[in-house]
């Protein structure tokens, strides 16, 4: 069971009342006259307090929080053999790193979507899923634990091929050159979704010109919901 933020501020409103009520009652008390019925309310009450606060806990530090990373490290040149490629074909791959914060539940059907790519008019009001790291290319969603970090493959540059394949489902390629940014969002069960947004550079040359850093969120996107 969870408790919503609504529910917190109709625990808090309770709580308000109750302390009212018993001051009330409290000041209608003798010293030395116990209101045994009264004391009795009081701790059903304290009982009752004590369950929902635990669940306004789980609610507010439990839940799944995730958080998108990316440096240097997330850009890849892989030799070959690598899955999908042909024989001997080298390649360079930009990831973000996905992370559900330490102590909180399990992130539930992590999905990684590309939401946006500058400068490219085919992909206008488009989003696609992309594909998570060491998992089977059918395989969508992802269940992250606590303090675990997985990452999600975004773009590559292949030896021998004059287009960036976008990791996407359905596969969407670049053909043009230059700098484009691609904007990352990932959501699970219970968590809030976060985006990240990715400025590649790309000159055509070969493989190992592709480069990738990190940049603030695009204007003419549209915001996580």
């Amino acid at each position: 069971m969870s408790v919503s933020p609504r529910g917190s501020l109709a625990f808090l409103l309770l709580l308000e009342g109750f302390l009212s009520a018993v001051a009330t009652q409290w000041g209608n008390i003798a010293v030395n006259d116990w209101n045994w019925t009264a004391l009795g309310t009081i701790a059903t009450f304290l009982a009752v307090l004590f369950a929902l606060f635990s669940h306004i806990w789980e609610y507010h530090w439990k839940t799944p929080k995730l958080s998108l990373h990316f440096d240097q490290t997330d850009v890849k040149p892989q030799e070959p053999p690598t899955t999908g490629l042909p024989p001997g074909i080298y390649s360079k791959w930009v990831r973000v790193r996905v992370r559900n914060k330490d102590g909180c539940k399990v992130a539930k059907n992590c999905r990684a979507y590309l939401v946006g790519i500058t400068n490219e008019p085919g992909f206008a009001h488009d989003s696609r899923a992309l594909k998570w790291e060491h998992i089977g290319e059918q395989q969508s969603t992802y269940d992250l634990h606590s303090g675990e970090v997985h990452r999600v493959f975004v773009i590559g540059a292949w030896q021998g091929l004059d287009v960036l394949r976008c990791s996407t489902t359905p596969l969407y390629v670049i053909k043009s050159l230059g700098k484009h940014v691609l904007t990352i969002r990932v959501s699970a069960e219970e968590a809030t979704s976060q985006e990240i947004s990715i400025e590649i550079e790309w000159d055509g040359t070969n493989w190992q010109s592709l480069t990738a850093v990190e940049v603030p969120h695009p204007n003419n996107l549209p915001a996580s919901s």
